[in-house]
């Protein structure tokens, strides 16, 4: 009898609230660890505001991390609600931005991350953009957090 099992590597991205916004200050895993400060997401803001964002990325397979590019992000709410059935924030700040598919994979997503100020990222909500109806096709959800001081 053979018992399958799938590990990941463990690893943390690295984040802190601030009052300009969420920094990331990279990760940290058993194999790797990358230290780079950067204001990922920018509040107070607006509606329509846009920053450029460095996107940092973990390979399981090479178990590294990596910097990916910068996108342009674009905050498309503020003091916005996130209900699901596994929790609920309000006061949120939305933010988008696009990833299209490259070499055999076509694809063109939007991502819509949720962040509530002094907790952080509280939800990702992706769509795709080729569906006929946008739909909804990844969520992560922060269903509970502990703030220590």
């Amino acid at each position: 009898m053979y018992k399958l099992s799938r590990s990941f590597p463990d690893y943390q991205w690295l984040r802190a609230n601030s009052d300009k916004g969420l920094y990331s200050f990279g990760g940290i895993a058993p194999s790797d660890t990358m230290i780079l400060k950067s204001l990922h997401y920018q509040y107070p803001g607006k509606a329509g505001d846009k920053q450029p964002l460095i996107t940092l990325s973990y390979s399981f397979q090479e178990q590294i991390f990596s910097i990916q590019d910068t996108t342009l992000i674009e905050i498309t709410g503020i003091n916005e609600n996130f209900e699901s059935e596994f929790a609920s924030y309000d006061g949120c700040y939305v933010y988008r931005f696009s990833e299209m598919g490259r070499g055999d994979a076509i694809f063109w997503w939007d991502h819509f991350i949720y962040i509530k100020p002094g907790i952080g990222i509280v939800a990702v909500v992706t769509k795709d953009r080729n569906s006929p109806n946008y739909e909804t096709i990844g969520q992560w959800i922060l269903i509970d957090y502990h703030l220590k001081n």
